[in-house]
């Protein structure tokens, strides 16, 4: 059977793991390590891609852009945009397009990355997923993974239960995929218990970094 896989970091940026910024994951940094271990150019990948929230200072999933009142944490509301609706939970402001939050970790090693993939460029649609945008709309990633003839795609970063999760959901549907546990960090304990449980109905691998599989992107003939 064939065997091209891609690995595919999610959104390692200041704002979700760096101490100090927006809205920063304690204790994310952690997985820094077992990241480069993977971009260490001892695993064989075919492709690699790090995909990057990069939203203007407007965006709809921002609580600062619905009015001068506070909104709570956590408020989720209706959004209608180009002719659909969709729930939107609102965040803090966070990966601005062009500040310091939205760069990835200066700690990441991106020497090996092959592609950049943006998302959530709309100021009305968010992105949680490298594939699809919440209303469906394609972010371009099947096609460049389809290009290179990839069949296995295996995932890091975070958060693990957000924006990890949707794009592994994705994933699963044209790929065999594999979570890298080592790799990703849920932004709670209780939503990572219920990520994990939706991975494992979707058919998704969740692998340690000493797995087989892994051992078999490192020891395949390009």
């Amino acid at each position: 059977m064939a065997f091209h896989p891609a690995l595919i970091i999610v959104d390692v940026q200041n704002d979700f793991i760096t101490p100090g910024f927006t809205g920063h994951i304690p204790g994310a940094t952690k997985i820094l390590p077992f990241i480069n271990q993977l971009l260490d150019g001892s695993y064989k990948w075919d492709y690699i891609v790090a995909t990057k929230d990069l939203h203007p200072a407007d965006h709809v999933s921002f609580r600062a852009s619905h009015g001068p009142t506070v909104i709570p944490k956590g408020t989720v509301i209706d959004v209608h945009a180009y002719g659909k609706t969709y729930r939107q939970q609102l965040w803090s402001t966070h990966c601005v397009n062009g500040t310091v939050g939205a760069e990835f970790h200066p700690d990441l090693n991106m020497d090996k990355v092959d592609y950049i993939l943006p998302k959530g460029m709309d100021t009305l649609v968010e992105s949680y997923s490298g594939f699809y945008d919440v209303i469906g709309r394609d972010n371009g990633l099947k096609k460049i993974l389809d290009d290179r003839n990839i069949t296995h795609v295996f995932v890091v970063g975070v958060a693990g239960d957000i924006c990890v999760r949707d794009t592994a959901l994705h994933a699963r549907e044209h790929y065999s995929t594999y979570v890298i546990n080592d790799g990703i960090f849920m932004s709670t304990a209780e939503a990572g218990q219920i990520t994990l449980r939706e991975f494992d109905d979707a058919g998704i691998s969740v692998i340690k970094i000493n797995d087989p599989m892994l051992e078999s992107v490192k020891n395949r003939t390009k």
